[in-house]
């Protein structure tokens, strides 16, 4: 894919997100009602419309943020240290793999750094588990934790392919907010799941850390350190 590619699939990524999102909250909350009532937490109107107002207002700061943090990545990339060819195959791969490693270190920090959990903590303020909690962001993240992606423009990622790759973590990230669907074996062990990412709910328990992944997609670096197991 060339530059122009990689800024048009990221584009048409966030248009088809929102009925994608709205069509999954309803699949999912059908689901549940085939269940005995109690079986799951299920959906409560008034949680849910706080994380989708969130999730909106999220889409506004990141909008916003835009205006310094793009800036910043560009003057980065024009000091890289070397350049990729990013219309090869192999090239998506290694950039989504860059992202989920900075993804990995910003969720680490944003749950033992107290600058960086007082905006991540309110993604975990639900009392239930369903794919509406998905949307339950933080609305000031965005003006200041790109700073743990400003290492991949350094490393010749344009800032352009770096955000078409955190908007697929994003959306890979939606999925694994559910009760009612789980993946075991070969799949948890590489990428992260619903049943593999516990530790989600509710404020998060210092104590329990060990019970919490931090990487999305991949798990292999929470694999190694113990986490979520």
């Amino acid at each position: 894919m060339t530059l122009p590619d990689y800024q048009q699939w990221t584009t048409l990524l966030y248009v088809v997100a929102i009925p994608y999102f709205f069509a999954a909250m309803a699949i999912e909350g059908w689901a549940m009602r085939k269940k005995p009532q109690g079986f799951y937490a299920g959906y409560e109107l008034k949680d849910s419309l706080c994380s989708i107002a969130m999730g909106a207002l999220k889409l506004v700061t990141m909008g916003l943020s835009v205006f310094w943090a793009y800036p910043i990545m560009l003057w980065l990339f024009e000091y890289r240290v070397m350049d990729w060819n990013i219309s090869t195959w192999w090239f998506i791969p290694v950039l989504l793999l860059a992202d989920d490693f900075c993804y990995y270190w910003y969720h680490r920090v944003a749950h033992r750094c107290a600058a960086f959990w007082a905006e991540h903590s309110n993604h975990h303020t639900s009392e239930r588990y369903n794919l509406s909690t998905a949307l339950r962001q933080s609305v000031l993240g965005p003006f200041y934790t790109f700073v743990f992606w400003l290492p991949l423009p350094l490393l010749g990622m344009d800032p352009l392919v770096v955000t078409f790759a955190h908007t697929v973590n994003l959306l890979y990230q939606y999925w694994i907010h559910t009760e009612t669907f789980e993946v075991h074996g070969w799949f948890e062990k590489v990428f992260n799941s619903a049943e593999a990412g516990g530790g989600r709910l509710g404020a998060f328990d210092w104590e329990n850390e060990g019970s919490t992944r931090f990487q999305e997609p991949g798990a292999l670096l929470d694999q190694a350190a113990g986490l979520g197991a």
